[in-house]
């Protein structure tokens, strides 16, 4: 465990600490573990999470954190600095920060905490590094996040035994996803959710071949299909239902991500991209099949659940957010059967269809 400076550091035990993971959805949920393993190692201390407005809900409720540092992210890149800035120094000092996110806007509030002991990993980019006092490697290729963002407490010298993803909802989520189900997708069939989009448009499978996957599943195997996503995916849903001889029931703007937990809690089968709502999934113990392209599952994949990764060569590997193809070749490859047959294999193999 290395300082800038070559050296070690002689760490009391503290009484507040940041840990500073902003987004996105599915970095968030990669990093809860770390929550609890920081509250069973100092059950006194009052922890923080510093996050994005709009993935915030991915760590309300939990019980292992004290409160949630709550950053306002708009389209100005100056101001939003200077938001981070602002925000973290309106709460008292920290004694530790934990820098998970490691780009220049971690690294703002890194020096916002005014933490004597401040860590971040060291494939970090954006200068993150000369926040910290505290520089630690640990094992990066191949490793799936989840285990990446462990090992890097362990390389503190705390344990981190339970590695589950942690996602909170209450009650009132639970009824608003049933009555919106029953209302929508009434019936007895197998539950399947899709979500068309991703983060980046290369990591994006078609929403005709969605739509023909989803008009299978009703015809041939009596499944219910629901479709969700943000306002902003409206032009892709309509692409997918223009597509489909049968109407999905549309989730699409209607639900926050709470109670689009348990609308993925109450499927039988998650079918998507590599996006968020695909690790909410996994963290719900819904089975998962997972359409990748560029990004590479092992890292990224869903984790601790049933699920069935197709993924084709992609030249643009692992530099995707540069991509060098044309029209996204590696999603294109992907088939409409192949993940007809993939769906209906973990289906059977999970018990929600007769085979």
């Amino acid at each position: 465990m290395n300082t800038r400076f070559g050296k070690r550091l002689k760490m009391k035990e503290p009484r507040r600490i940041l840990v500073v993971k902003m987004s996105s959805i599915g970095d968030v949920l990669f990093a809860t573990p770390v929550s609890r393993a920081l509250r069973e190692a100092f059950p006194k201390a009052h922890i923080a999470w510093a996050v994005d407005r709009r993935c915030a809900p991915v760590v309300e409720g939990n019980p292992y954190l004290d409160e949630l540092v709550v950053m306002q992210r708009d389209s100005g890149r100056v101001r939003d600095l200077l938001g981070y800035w602002h925000t973290t120094r309106a709460y008292p000092a920290f004694d530790w920060a934990l820098d998970l996110h490691g780009l220049a806007r971690s690294a703002l509030v890194m020096w916002a905490s005014r933490a004597p002991f401040r860590a971040g990993l060291a494939g970090t980019r954006e200068g993150s590094r000369f926040s910290y006092n505290h520089i630690v490697s640990v094992p990066d290729a191949g490793v799936h996040r989840v285990d990446y963002y462990a090992s890097f407490l362990e390389a503190l010298g705390i344990p981190v035994p339970h590695r589950e993803m942690l996602f909170y909802t209450l009650p009132e989520h639970a009824e608003e996803a049933q009555a919106l189900l029953s209302e929508l997708a009434p019936g007895h069939g197998p539950l399947v959710v899709v979500s068309l989009t991703a983060g980046r448009m290369q990591k994006c499978w078609m929403p005709e071949r969605f739509g023909a996957v989803a008009d299978r599943l009703i015809e041939r195997h009596g499944c219910r299909v629901a479709v969700i996503g943000s306002k902003t995916d409206r032009p892709y849903v309509e692409q997918m239902k223009a597509a489909m001889s049968h109407a999905p029931a549309d989730l699409c703007g209607r639900i926050g991500l709470k109670t689009l937990g348990e609308v993925l809690r109450a499927a039988n089968l998650f079918l998507s991209a590599d996006t968020g709502p695909m690790h909410i999934a996994a963290a719900m113990k819904t089975p998962v099949v997972a359409l990748f392209g560029p990004t590479e599952p092992e890292l990224y994949g869903p984790w601790r659940t049933d699920s069935t990764v197709i993924r084709k060569h992609c030249r643009c590997a692992p530099r995707w957010r540069h991509p060098v193809c044309e029209d996204r070749e590696c999603m294109r490859a992907i088939t409409v059967d192949e993940v007809e047959e993939a769906v209906v294999a973990l289906l059977v193999r999970t018990g929600a269809l007769v085979g």
